[in-house]
């Protein structure tokens, strides 16, 4: 239980109260074993422990291997301050590509394809025929042409608007 509790302190890197890490191991260990099993890391310096009221948070000690310190102090490690400011040019000038690459490829997908449009201009033409056809017929005949079905409709309409028209009226003069 030490050795599992030990190597996931020093995975996570950070502090952690002993519910936590029993949670965060999915229960592998009781919490009752986490907490001696916690205590006795504490006790033998492996761990840190800090007691905030009824809490206590436990987190590994600071590490610093010579295998690391060697690796930050080569040259081929030294990043400078240019090259930093060089890199975060090209990263800006990168999302600025990359910001105006999608607004033109959200352009292009916008657009309806060339079998979509063939369609379109299929259905406009039959429309336009269709009008064409309903404005000869028109003009030809010099009397309006109104079917049955046409007229009940109209007078039906009529028939309901005037009835709103005097339920509005009353309630108008009502108010007043």
């Amino acid at each position: 239980a030490e050795e599992i509790i030990k190597t996931y302190l020093r995975e996570q890197y950070r502090p952690y109260s002993a519910a936590d890490i029993v949670l965060n191991l999915h229960n592998k260990i009781s919490k009752a074993n986490a907490i001696k099993a916690l205590d006795s890391l504490a006790e033998q310096g492996e761990i840190v422990s800090k007691s905030y009221g009824k809490l206590t948070f436990y987190v590994c000690k600071e590490e610093h291997s010579t295998h690391e310190k060697d690796q930050t102090e080569s040259t081929e490690d030294k990043i400078t301050l240019e090259v930093v400011n060089e890199l975060r040019n090209q990263f800006h000038e990168v999302s600025k590509e990359v910001k105006n690459l999608s607004i033109e490829l959200n352009k292009i997908l916008s657009e309806p394809s060339n079998d979509e449009l063939v369609k379109k201009i299929e259905q406009l033409k039959e429309e336009n025929e269709k009008s064409d056809k309903r404005i000869k017929e028109l003009s030809n005949n010099d009397k309006p042409t109104l079917n049955r079905e046409e007229l009940d409709k109209v007078k039906e309409r009529t028939k309901i608007m005037s009835l709103h028209f005097k339920e509005r009226k009353k309630i108008v003069s009502t108010i007043n």
